[in-house]
């Protein structure tokens, strides 16, 4: 039933779903500011007792995770409301087109749905529907609750005046099963999460869920979940869906287990951000989690843009070969860090020179090694240029994967890694070394991105490309006063035959500070601000205290934030993998 015109303000302009209660549309506000919702029309003829429920929920929830109610009104004799568009997937449409996911994705997904059921809970609210369907995995990676119309407010809809189940039975709690199926409570919701959440971690309903058939089915959650192989998370999910309700936890005792295991597994843990720079690894790690105690450099024009762009982090400003400034840097650490990260400037290993042990870039890769032996870390993650195995470096690089295994990280490798393969629409290589003391195997992050050749359809996702990552920034050739886009030094109109022109449908080839390549339309080079989206440095980071040729070293030197959040969350689906 598509009815594309008005509702209230909104014009609706996708049709997202159609069940037997209810329409669902994406629909655009008719102002002059343009907002986007969801729409959902009420169509059914018995559907009125949903839509009352829905919108006293939706009031009720003003804090979480939960949609917000936009505007609610009748059309055509039925009832409609509109809550606020966010973007995302219902969690069984997901699972479908991402299959299960990591330890730490999913993670993130139980500890924020358990956050959001606490949310309701505390709000007077039993939700008593809670299945795949109705939870939205939000493109960030969060999962919340929606669809509310069976919802239970302060017991006022207790019964029903219906002797038929409400809710779905495959996610339906036992007890639900039973002659007082009707007497929702909050542990019958939590079994229905820990369903959803099994269900998530398999990628599947699960064979002994199929097998007890359609009533009896959450008979087989519990068996499913307690043959997962990490123990942490079979004991979570089991907990959950205990047969019995008073052997269950709360939504927010769940919650609280879900924030320990990502403590022990190192969410919010601490790092220090050593030869910081342009700050790609710090940005990477803070958004996978993790908080920067101290970042250092011996580049002043570092310390300018470290304040700007973290601010109340503290930065040590000097040369890590110095005795004083490493203890400037311990002073800031009051106990072992869960990592210590950083890469030594690249002239020492580029492909230019040969490596060497006198020459000052290794020296640096010394200091770094003395900072781990002080802070003693649980993890150690060393970026290094590619040039390192290329040019006679090997042995040293084997030397220093053998001096960081010989203080006690028996767990070290490095591999050789292109950043287009993670997402960044560049092909900038990164030679990086991880190491443990906590005997966890380490899992690197596997690629995502592909040219295609040579590969199964649809086994990865091509290349970002530069058109996909700066065609929308103003033209800096344009003569607007823009911050961060203006031409850089030497960047007139005109042509450039001695650089490289950029292709538009491919990603960037490694981008250097000293040679700047060629917009791919505009006969101009490129701009700080496009190589910083090229990079996958968020626009909200600021390189304009300093001079144009130092924002270009600062950006073009540093590590693909996108390359370093999937490191970080390498390191932290590694720790999840090794917890008792």
């Amino acid at each position: 039933m598509a009815d594309f015109s008005l509702f209230g303000k909104w014009q609706a302009e996708e049709q997202l779903g159609d069940g037997t209660q209810a329409v669902a549309y994406r629909a655009r506000s008719t102002g002059s500011v343009p907002e986007e919702a969801v729409i959902k029309w009420y169509v059914a003829v018995d559907s009125e007792d949903r839509f009352n429920r829905e919108i006293e929920a939706l009031r009720l929830l003003r804090t979480g995770g939960s949609p917000r109610l936009l505007e609610h009104g009748i059309k055509g004799g039925h009832p409609w409301l509109a809550t606020r568009w966010e973007p995302g997937l219902a969690m069984d449409k997901w699972v479908d087109a991402r299959g299960r996911p990591g330890l730490l994705s999913w993670l993130k997904m139980a500890r924020t749905l358990s956050a959001d059921l606490r949310d309701v809970h505390e709000a007077g609210i039993l939700h008593r529907d809670i299945k795949p369907g109705n939870v939205i995995v939000r493109e960030n990676g969060s999962a919340t609750l929606i669809d509310f119309g069976y919802a239970v407010i302060d017991q006022r809809h207790s019964k029903t005046g219906s002797e038929h189940i409400l809710g779905t039975l495959l996610f339906l709690a036992p007890e639900r099963h039973t002659s007082s199926a009707l007497e929702a409570t909050e542990k019958s919701d939590v079994f229905s999460i820990g369903a959803a959440l099994t269900l998530l971690a398999l990628g599947e309903v699960p064979d002994e869920v199929k097998a007890w058939g359609q009533v009896l089915g959450s008979l087989g959650w519990i068996e499913a979940a307690s043959a997962l192989p990490e123990s942490w998370r079979a004991r979570f999910l089991t907990s959950c869906l205990a047969e019995q309700p008073d052997d269950r936890p709360s939504a927010s005792e769940a919650l609280g287990a879900l924030e320990e295991v990502g403590r022990e597994a190192g969410l919010n843990s601490g790092f220090v951000d050593l030869f910081a720079g342009g700050g790609g690894l710090a940005l990477g790690f803070m958004s996978a989690g993790f908080r920067p105690l101290v970042r250092t450099d011996i580049d002043k024009f570092v310390a300018v843009t470290s304040e700007r762009n973290f601010p109340g982090v503290p930065f040590i400003l000097g040369d890590l070969s110095a005795a004083g400034i490493r203890q400037q840097v311990a002073a800031q650490v009051c106990e072992p860090p869960f990592l210590v990260a950083g890469g030594p400037p690249c002239p020492g290993f580029s492909l230019r020179n040969e490596a060497s042990k006198d020459d000052p870039s290794y020296r640096l890769s010394s200091s770094f090694i003395a900072v781990v032996e002080v802070l003693k870390p649980r993890w150690v993650l060393f970026d290094l240029p590619p040039g390192l195995r290329r040019v006679g470096g090997e042995r040293l690089l084997e030397q220093v994967v053998a001096e960081i295994s010989n203080l006690g990280y028996a767990n070290a490798s490095y591999r050789l890694l292109d950043a287009a393969e993670f997402g960044v629409p560049q092909r900038k290589r990164r030679l990086v070394i991880i190491a443990n003391r906590t005997g966890d195997a380490i899992l690197w992050p596997e690629r995502e991105f592909s040219d295609g050749v040579g590969e199964l359809e649809g086994s990865f996702n091509p290349f970002r490309t530069v058109n996909g990552a700066i065609t929308d920034l103003p033209d800096a050739s344009a003569g607007g006063n823009l911050t961060c886009h203006e031409l850089l030094e030497g960047a007139s109109e005109g042509k450039h035959p001695d650089r490289r022109k950029l292709q538009g449908d491919r990603p960037a080839t490694a981008i250097s500070p000293v040679l700047m390549p060629v917009h791919p339309a505009i006969e101009r080079v490129l701009t700080v601000r496009e190589v910083a989206r090229l990079q996958t440095f968020p626009d909200s980071i600021d390189f304009s205290d300093v001079r144009p040729k130092i924002q270009r070293l600062q950006v073009c030197s540093a590590m693909p934030p996108l390359l370093a959040e999937r490191l970080a969350e390498a390191i932290l689906n590694s720790s999840l993998n090794g917890l008792p």
